[in-house]
């Protein structure tokens, strides 16, 4: 029979708490992200983010090997934020979806200014990278509308042209507006600003029968016409 002592140490070590490491490099990367963006990457000190974790300076080369390593995983950390805040909703229509979607992006951005900062840092500190992070998610994960677009065609609710030059517009304009809304420091409400994007780009700036054909760039919004065939000699 086993004594209190034995029967003590045959007990398993506790696992840690669920969840514990993901929390921790959280709470790493939300520190680390605001300390890029107020002062930027070469004169960001790692010490001082430590110090406002209150954890030792062993715990964050743990999780991230150097301070580039970490100022990568903070970038992405937006982009995973971004993608998540502007998600196709389930079981809404299509264009609701769009709206739902443009709102979310104004409003990511309007509630996290220091994300915009790090986007600007990453080109400016890291020009030699091929493709800034933002267009690298971009360019992967910006398919996912194009079944929603594709369904609006098909129903014939937008007019027919390349899914990806909707998308692509789409995703130009909420660039712009971006940096627009930031560096102006104006702060529309993001509910009301997609509503006026989405009015102009969906509902055009033309009134009903005021389309000018001069106005428009060759092969660009019009139908091409039939090629007729050749008549026999």
């Amino acid at each position: 029979m086993p004594t209190p002592r034995a029967a003590k140490q045959s007990h398993a070590a506790p696992a840690p708490r669920e969840g514990l490491v993901e929390r921790r490099r959280a709470q790493i990367l939300a520190h680390a992200i605001r300390h890029f963006a107020k002062e930027g990457f070469a004169s960001a000190n790692l010490d001082q983010v430590i110090a406002d974790i209150g954890c030792g300076k062993g715990t964050i080369y743990r999780y991230f090997k150097s301070k580039d390593d970490l100022f990568r995983a903070a970038v992405d950390e937006v982009m995973r934020g971004l993608l998540e805040a502007t998600a196709p909703a389930a079981g809404l229509d299509p264009l609701e979806q769009l709206r739902e979607a443009v709102t979310g992006y104004l409003r990511y951005f309007a509630r996290h200014p220091e994300y915009v900062e790090l986007l600007m840092l990453e080109r400016a500190e890291f020009r030699t990278r091929e493709e800034p992070t933002y267009f690298a998610y971009r360019r992967t994960h910006s398919r996912r509308w194009d079944a929603t677009f594709t369904r609006l065609m098909r129903e014939g609710r937008l007019r027919r042209m390349p899914v990806r030059r909707v998308v692509d517009a789409v995703g130009n304009m909420l660039y712009g507006v971006l940096f627009t809304n930031h560096f102006s420091r104006v702060r529309p409400d993001p509910a009301r600003q997609a509503g006026e994007l989405l009015d102009v780009l969906l509902n055009g700036l033309l009134a009903p029968g005021g389309q000018d054909a001069r106005a428009i760039p060759a092969g660009v919004g019009r139908a091409r016409p039939r090629a007729q065939g050749r008549r026999g000699t």
